[in-house]
This record gives C-alpha cells, sequence and structure tokens, in this order.
C-alpha cells in the first residue's frame, strides 16, 4: 500500500484518493477473502492513467474497467482495482508515525 501511495502521490500531486485492503473485512464476514485485493478510489476521470502509470511503475493485475477487463486477470497475484471515487467520500489522512 506504501508503494502504491508513494506511486500516485509523486504522479498526481493535490488529487484526493483512497486506499484500502479488503482483507479488514474477514473480521466482520463469515465468508473470508482468500487472497489479498487493493481497491485505489480516485477521480473518474483520473482511472485509466492511474492504471497505465502503476503498470509503468510494474504492478501487475491493475483493473480499471471491470466490464472492459471482467475478473478473469485477478488470478494471480495481489489485484488492484481502480474505481472512481465518490465526491463526498470521508476521507481520513493516516500518515506514518515518523511523519507527524
Amino acid at each position: 500500500m506504501k508503494k502504491l501511495s508513494a506511486i500516485f502521490t509523486s504522479n498526481y500531486r493535490n488529487t484526493r484518493y483512497c486506499l484500502w485492503n479488503i482483507s479488514w473485512l474477514n473480521e466482520f464476514t463469515v465468508h473470508q477473502f482468500n487472497r489479498e485485493l487493493f481497491l485505489f478510489e480516485t477521480e473518474k476521470d483520473l482511472q485509466e492513467p492511474v492504471a497505465n502509470t502503476l503498470s509503468d511503475n510494474g504492478l501487475r493485475n491493475v483493473i480499471w474497467s471491470l466490464k472492459v477487463t471482467g475478473l478473469s486477470s485477478t488470478n494471480s497475484g495481489y489485484p488492484i482495482i481502480i474505481l472512481a471515487l465518490i465526491s463526498r467520500a470521508p476521507i481520513q489522512n493516516i500518515g506514518r508515525e515518523d511523519e507527524k
């Protein structure tokens, strides 16, 4: 997650985004996720450019359009799904301890 965040912030300054891993949901569900899956939410117009930027930086299994790519490419590795960020989404800044 740190690598994803660093790539995004170095290329898209002052742009809102939300990055999270679905594994924390296992604590609250009966049916458990058996792999890591990252959801990266950003502005709708930036979905394709962000997907290309992440792919250019060596990250695999980047999906930005579920209609075009489907979920077949998520069979290996850690899939990163890029979604449109809702304009009024509550976003919390979480930093490392050494940044405070």
